[in-house]
């Protein structure tokens, strides 16, 4: 805890390196070096430190730098990897004041700036942007006595699903009375051409906010129940207040994902609240933008035990997982508000989010075709399979007939819409039914006095997430698939509230400053494990 008497930061003390870490040499050639590096690092080794070449080397790779005990992360595809300057994000270690950020903006070197920070006093989050060079970020990091080692990191690319793809697969594959994702995770196996999941509250007075690139609220999928809430986008946070033209979405994606979870004939949740948050613009989205949006969102006050975070993001080919999005999904899992994350489609070691040390902090999504085949395309770490190819839901254009008098004649032209429909194939389509699933489940709960944690939340849908493996000869890791029926394998009813906790009525949980206490600190669920294909 900070003692109230002595501030995280003071501008008139000095931060003192780790001289003993690396010779004098090392760290002056460090300082000099600029992000076009590889000759400096070759004359500093022609010095006689090879050290020196390998660090630089691990700089640009995203490794990090110890200089001086800072945990330094330059992500590879920054501006200030790219061009030697860009936006650096500081995260003081053991938590901070406002006045202490405040402070930290008050007295920036030349040629930097300070950017923004957050809400750490109103329940935001704890951190710091400025702008400037990688030797203006450790000068500024000299200038001040710190409680803990901060961690220091450029801001990288969010991106969409960009290996997703619109489907090629047939209309009739996917237009009927259910579609076929909703039919498939209300069953153990097959389709039935209906839609019964275990609770008929389908998600009412649950929030979800869909960060993403806005939402078409005036769509027919909604029927009023999609708000404009956010835009950081534009790295500036904007609270909506009921503005229409606040949070629009001018890609089609975050429409997608958001009538997936909630539209009345696409959702798993057709009487949830879905909150349009827009953190991407269909082109550019940075780890930025959604921390800002984690900020705001967390110093709401909001009902943690009807609130769900839904991402259908990635983060590209990141050597390392961002600090600064880790530590904001871990203060969501603390806050007690459930998370679900596309795992990505880039099929690699790398991409998508990633979460090395198996954190329960969310839920990350893979992708399944009708006939239960794994997407090619998934992230090679995720928890829970949900289906995620040839996929409809609304969109926010449709192609219409118009008369051409140059033709003569008919031509299509597209147009905007309140009915459009796409059909996608991806995990951004995928995450989209297990945020449904969760709305379902913490729908319900409430309903019966009762509340669950986000850790319990999913380990109810793993508990009672059906074999993907069953009867498959080259499947051999465990994997379950998202299902939210009424029956167990046994054809036994399904306790579904077993996880639940009683809550006490009016006594709600919330997120931001006048809480009462959260479930409690992260730690690794031992009984949720990450599937490693």
């Amino acid at each position: 805890d900070i003692n109230p008497s002595h501030s995280m930061v003071e501008a008139s003390a000095t931060f003192k390196p780790r001289t003993n870490a690396m010779p004098l040499l090392v760290v002056l050639c460090l300082l000099s070096l600029n992000l076009q590096m590889a000759a400096a690092a070759e004359n500093c080794a022609a010095d006689g430190d090879k050290a020196v070449a390998s660090v630089t080397n691990s700089i640009i790779q995203g490794r990090v730098d110890a200089l001086a005990g800072v945990k330094l992360t330059v992500h590879p595809d920054s501006d200030v990897a790219k061009k030697g300057r860009g936006e650096w994000i500081i995260l003081p270690d053991g938590g901070c004041r406002q006045g202490d950020l405040e402070a930290l903006a008050a007295n920036m070197p030349n040629n930097t700036r300070a950017l923004i920070h957050g809400h750490p006093d109103s329940g935001g989050l704890c951190f710091f942007v400025m702008e400037g060079t990688r030797e203006g970020v450790l000068q500024k990091l000299t200038m001040h006595h710190w409680k803990n080692t901060p961690n220091v990191e450029t801001d990288t690319a969010v991106y969409l699903d960009q290996y997703g793809q619109e489907s090629d697969k047939l209309k009739d594959d996917v237009e009927g009375d259910v579609p076929w994702g909703l039919d498939r995770i209300d069953a153990r196996e097959g389709l039935d051409g209906s839609f019964k999941p275990m609770s008929q509250k389908g998600g009412v007075d649950v929030h979800v906010y869909v960060m993403d690139t806005g939402i078409r609220t005036s769509h027919e999928e909604f029927g009023g129940r999609a708000v404009p809430t956010l835009e950081t986008f534009e790295h500036v946070p904007k609270a909506c207040e009921g503005d229409n033209d606040c949070a629009v979405d001018n890609n089609g994606h975050g429409t997608f994902c958001a009538a997936a979870i909630g539209g009345h004939s696409a959702g798993v949740a057709p009487q949830a609240t879905l909150h349009a948050v827009k953190v991407h613009d269909g082109t550019n989205g940075t780890a930025k933008s959604l921390y800002l949006a984690f900020d705001w969102l967390l110093s709401q006050d909001l009902p943690v035990a009807s609130t769900v975070f839904s991402m259908s993001l990635n983060l590209g080919d990141v050597v390392i997982f961002p600090p600064s999005l880790r530590s904001a999904l871990t203060e969501t899992y603390d806050r007690g508000i459930t998370t679900v994350l596309a795992s990505g489609n880039h099929g690699s070691s790398f991409g998508g989010w990633v979460l090395h040390d198996k954190t329960a902090a969310a839920i990350q999504v893979g992708a399944v075709g009708k006939k239960d085949k794994e997407w090619e395309s998934n992230g090679k770490r995720y928890d829970i399979l949900a289906p995620g190819v040839g996929v409809q839901s609304a969109w926010i254009t449709e192609e219409e007939s118009v008369w051409d008098n140059k033709k003569p004649g008919f031509v299509l032209q597209v147009v905007p819409s309140d009915t459009g429909k796409k059909t996608f194939d991806g995990t951004s389509a995928a995450a989209p039914h297990v945020a449904g699933a969760a709305a379902l489940l913490l729908s319900e709960a409430k309903s019966r006095d009762e509340a669950f944690s986000p850790a319990a939340v999913k380990k109810t849908l793993m508990k009672h997430g059906s074999d993907f493996c069953k009867g498959k000869i080259a499947c051999h890791d465990k994997r379950v698939m998202l299902y939210i029926g009424r029956q167990d394998k046994y054809n036994y009813e399904i306790n579904w509230m077993q996880e639940a906790e009683w809550a006490r009525p009016g006594a709600t949980k919330r997120s931001g400053s006048n809480t009462l206490p959260p479930w409690g600190t992260y730690e690794a669920d031992k009984d949720v494990h990450l599937v490693l294909r």
